[in-house]
């Protein structure tokens, strides 16, 4: 009975955890949407929308080679995560090509 109590709340914890981190992407797209209306491009970091970037995540940025377009993702678990792709406007798991819930 412990090991079961333990197992939800770890699964609560962690969907609670997920959901944060989409919700803080879709913070930043728009933060990227109101730069690019303002400066006619995309950052080319998230320090220049004034977001701190750190290697260990949660949330990682990536402009396009050619810079007109940009994708945002975050992991789900080991070898897992979910990705949004400007050019398309949609969220996607790269695990599973099918596009995902916005």
């Amino acid at each position: 009975m412990k090991y079961i109590f333990i197992s939800i709340l770890l699964t609560f914890i962690f969907s609670c955890a997920m959901d944060s981190r989409k919700e803080d992407s879709i913070k930043l797209i728009e933060q990227i949407s109101s730069f690019k209306e303002k400066n006619g491009r995309y950052p080319y970091s998230l320090g220049e929308i004034g977001v701190k970037e750190d290697e260990a995540g949660p949330i990682y940025y990536q402009l396009t080679d050619d810079s007109t377009n940009y994708r945002l993702w975050y992991g789900l678990g080991l070898g897992d995560s979910e990705e949004y792709k400007s050019e398309t406007d949609t969220w996607y798991s790269p695990d599973n090509t099918n596009s995902v819930s916005k």
